[in-house]
Parts: structure tokens; sequence; C-alpha cells
């Protein structure tokens, strides 16, 4: 067996147990391993699926600190390597749409996925803007008008992704095509918010959004 290969297991045996330690009962082992994976996303593109995975399954954490950690960390890592926002944005994604995901995650999901940080002279944030919006109104409609499950705290961070993605639906001359059905439809979502919610300031976040839609 040649060196290369030897390492390769050698490497895989190392990230088998660091994904063992990362769901210890101990938050700060758990937080150290998380870290460890994040350098490595940073730095080394060997086994970068499985680490990226690896760390989105975080934001599913039980501790409330641990889910917010990993939302920032993959924050961090697209401000290192910016290109890899498609890719992160579909392991979120993947997350998000997961059969018996729990709510909590959803919400940490959804709350890195609103931080992502967009940028009008990058080539792919129309498309980038465009997958976030389709994200959120999605859950907008599964939420607050199948379910009338108005989770203010979901709701307010669908309605920061939507308001902080919407403008970059135009980017260097180009207009993303969003047909009009799509739009009223979205609309209609948003009269449902602010009539459903009794939270002021996600009435007027959904508000604000009407304003943009308009």
């Amino acid at each position: 067996m040649s060196f290369e290969n030897k390492l390769k297991v050698i490497f895989a045996r190392f990230l088998e147990a660091l994904d063992a330690i990362s769901k210890d009962t101990v938050d700060q082992t758990k937080l150290k391993a998380m870290k460890t994976i994040f350098d490595l996303l940073v730095a080394n593109p060997e086994q970068e699926a499985a680490n990226l995975a690896r760390l989105v399954n975080k934001l599913g954490d039980t501790t409330r600190g641990i889910a917010a950690k990993a939302g920032y960390q993959l924050n961090k890592l697209l401000e290192a390597h910016p290109v890899m926002k498609n890719i992160v944005l579909g392991e979120v994604e993947r997350l998000l749409y997961r059969p018996n995901v729990s709510k909590r995650a959803q919400y940490y999901g959804i709350c890195c996925l609103s931080q992502l940080m967009l940028n009008g002279h990058e080539d792919d944030s129309a498309e980038v803007a465009t997958k976030l919006i389709g994200i959120y109104f999605s859950f907008f409609k599964l939420f607050a008008v199948k379910k009338g499950d108005l989770d203010s705290k979901l709701i307010s961070a669908l309605l920061t992704g939507v308001n902080r993605a919407y403008p970059y639906l135009k980017t260097q001359g180009r207009e993303e095509k969003v047909s009009s059905s799509s739009l009223s439809s979205h609309v209609e979502t948003m009269y449902r918010v602010v009539h459903m919610t009794t939270n002021f300031g996600t009435a007027l976040q959904a508000l604000t959004l009407l304003f943009q839609l308009s």
C-alpha cells in the first residue's frame, strides 16, 4: 500500500473519532471538536463534503450555544471561501427538509442562511438570492399558512432573510426572472403573516417586505 493510501486511511479514522467526540455530552468537548472540523474545512479540501455535513448537523444540537456556534462557523467559512456559498446552502437546505428534523434545527438553519453575506458584484449572487427566497417562502407557507403555526422567532428569522436577499435579485444590471404569479403568491403570504402575528416587530418586518415586493 502506498504512503498516500495509508495516510488517507489514518485521516479517515481521525475524522471518525472527531465525529464521535463532536457528539459528546460535554459542551466544551463538542466545541473543541467543531473548531477542529472548522479548521479542516478552511485549510484542507480533503473530506470536505463529510466535514461540512458534520458541521451543518450541529445546527440541530440540543444545546442552544452549540447550534448558534455552528451557524457562526459556517458563515466564517464562507468569509474564507466565498465560492462555497452554493455548496453550504445546499447542505443546510438538506438539513431543513430532512424527515423528522426538529423545529429547533430548522430555526438555526434559517438563522444561518439569513446571515449569508451576498455581494452584488459576484456573478452568482442573484442565483443564491433566488434559492434563499424560495426556501424562506416555502417555510412561510408551511408554518404560517398551512399549519397556522406562527412561531414568532422563526417568522422573524425568515423575514430577516428575505429582506436581506430580495435586493440581490437584481445584480449587475441583470434581473433574475420572477414570475408574476409567484410574486402575487408571496404578497398574499405576507398579508397573512401581518394579520396572524401578534408581535409588532414581526408585523413591521412583514410590512417592510410587502413594500419591497410592491
